[in-house]
């Protein structure tokens, strides 16, 4: 019978910095995942120091692999083909980066601000716009604004679509800090 410490570590007995990597790409994954679920707009201040930061980290994270791999400290396994395995290097950064960007980013940042964010509403104009697609909304707000977000729209239906003029004015409610804004409610602003 599998132990807990098997399934989730991959060895009965994991040594602490096994246990400290898959806790620390666990609460990555949460945090990526809520990122791109919450309604959070980033300050441009925060974008800037969040993509340092994530360059930072990506930049240790991905030279780790490498390094063992050019003192062949990483064994390659027989099946792994060479081409395979430099594509996985090569592919190692650019992944890293955009799921460290969107954990701390988006991600840490609208989980702080609903705590400890301040109560605030903004009216802003945007502007309608279509985009078919299955996995996304069809009919969408977007401006400048939103452009920090992720998905950097608001998705309306088709019956507000066809009847609002294609400058909207609405008024966001919701939740700021030095990190961004947290969208709690989107409604038309009142003229």
């Amino acid at each position: 019978m599998l132990s807990l410490n098997w399934m989730i570590y991959g060895k009965d007995h994991p040594s602490l910095a096994r246990r400290h990597c898959v806790h620390g790409i666990t609460a990555l994954a949460i945090l990526t995942a809520w990122g791109l679920k919450s309604d959070f707009i980033a300050s441009e201040s925060w974008s800037s120091v969040g993509l340092y930061l994530s360059l930072f980290i990506t930049a240790v994270l991905t030279a780790l692999p490498w390094y063992g791999y050019i003192t062949k400290k990483i064994k390659m396994q027989r099946e792994l083909k060479k081409l395979k395995f430099t594509l996985f290097l090569m592919l190692i950064p650019p992944l890293t980066m955009m799921f460290i960007y969107t954990g701390l980013v988006h991600g840490a940042p609208s989980i702080i601000t609903a705590f400890f964010g301040s109560d605030r509403k903004v009216v802003q104009e945007l502007e309608k716009a279509t985009f078919f697609n299955k996995r996304h909304c069809n009919y969408r707000l977007e401006g400048d604004f939103l452009d920090r977000a992720l998905p950097s729209h608001i998705c309306i239906n088709l019956e507000y679509y066809s009847s609002s003029p294609d400058l909207v004015q609405v008024t966001l409610s919701g939740k700021e800090n030095y990190f961004g804004f947290l969208i709690g409610n989107v409604s038309s602003a009142s003229r």
